[in-house]
Parts: structure tokens; C-alpha cells; sequence
């Protein structure tokens, strides 16, 4: 009798972070890979909680996970890829420094004046590069940075943008709902 792998043909996805705060960002990402998953005979199974049982699974796709997470990840004896840059593991991402590093550049080619940055106040790999990318933007336009850092966790925490002037301005931001910056601005 030959032997056989069996394949379970579900990837989980596991989210480790408040999805209402992450809407819609994680569907759209979401959505492509079932679209993609399904073309190959694969299911998808989504999970908020570390102690899902991955013994039913041929891999996993992990979101939202922080530098804290790492040694748990580690410890999951299954293939795994973070939505993500990280120093750890394989992940898929774009160049955060130099995507903001562009937008900065450009805005200013725009004719736009007032170019502000509104950041997370959290040490996580992507809001740094993203942060550096805007410093490096503004030093080499020569101009002077303006920084917020926001929690994100927080009703009313970009009520401060109010008070900005609009006109000429661009918004810079690693926030990743939109509709957070409008309800702040309008």
C-alpha cells in the first residue's frame, strides 16, 4: 500500500489584533486571498485567538501580530507568513519607508505646504520605516517635520485636526481607515 499525505487544504488565518480597528483593511486583503485559495481547492478559517488547534491546518497567514508575538509564533509547528515586516519570519509587505518617503516627495511636487504625519505611537517595524520615510522625505526638502502620534485606540483622539489649516495641506498617515480621518476633519 503506497504511502499518502494527507492535505487538509485549509490555510487559517489568524488575526491578532482588534478587527474593528483594522477595517476594512484586513477584508480587502482578505477577499484576494479566498479568491486566490479557492482557484487552488483551499479553505479559509479565520481566528482572533493564539490557542486555535493548527494540527487541522497545512499553514497559517498571521495579521496584526506585534513584536510581543514572536516567540509564540515560533512555537507553531506549521509553515506561517506575517502580513507584515518583521525580522522573524517570512512576511509580505510593501517598502513602508520608501512608500512614504514617495508620498511626501510628491505631495510636495503637488504644491502641497503643509505636509503632516500622523503616526502610531507604537514601536512596531512598520510604523517606524514609516516614520523614518517621512523624516527623510522632509530633510530632504528642507522643511520642518511635523509629527502627531496618535494610540489609535481612542474616539476623538484626531479631533487636534480641527485646528490645521486645509488649505495646501496633505496628510500623511499610517492610520489605515480613512473614514477615521474624514469623521475628524468634517
Amino acid at each position: 500500500m503506497p504511502n499518502h499525505i494527507i492535505c487538509d487544504q485549509v490555510i487559517k488565518v489568524l488575526i491578532l489584533e482588534n478587527i474593528s480597528s483594522a477595517e476594512p483593511y484586513y477584508m480587502r486583503v482578505l477577499a484576494k486571498k479566498k479568491k486566490k485559495l479557492d482557484t487552488l481547492q483551499y479553505s479559509l478559517q479565520l481566528s482572533s485567538q493564539f490557542d486555535l488547534d493548527i494540527d487541522t491546518c497545512d499553514g497559517l497567514i498571521v495579521m496584526g501580530a506585534k513584536n510581543t508575538d514572536h516567540r509564540k509564533l515560533a512555537k507553531l509547528d506549521k509553515p506561517l507568513v506575517l502580513f507584515g515586516e518583521n525580522p522573524y519570519f517570512d512576511f509580505a509587505d510593501t517598502d513602508n519607508q520608501k512608500d512614504i518617503y514617495q508620498a511626501t516627495i510628491y505631495a510636495a511636487h503637488c504644491g502641497y505646504e503643509h505636509l503632516y504625519y500622523i503616526g502610531l505611537d507604537h514601536l512596531e517595524t512598520f510604523a517606524k520605516k514609516r516614520r523614518s520615510g517621512y523624516e527623510q522625505a522632509i530633510s530632504h526638502l528642507n522643511k520642518n517635520s511635523q509629527i502627531f502620534t496618535i494610540s489609535g485606540a481612542h474616539d476623538g483622539e484626531l479631533d487636534f485636526l480641527k485646528c490645521l489649516p486645509l488649505k495646501k495641506t496633505v496628510l500623511l498617515s499610517v492610520l489605515q481607515t480613512r473614514s477615521r480621518l474624514k469623521s475628524a476633519l468634517f
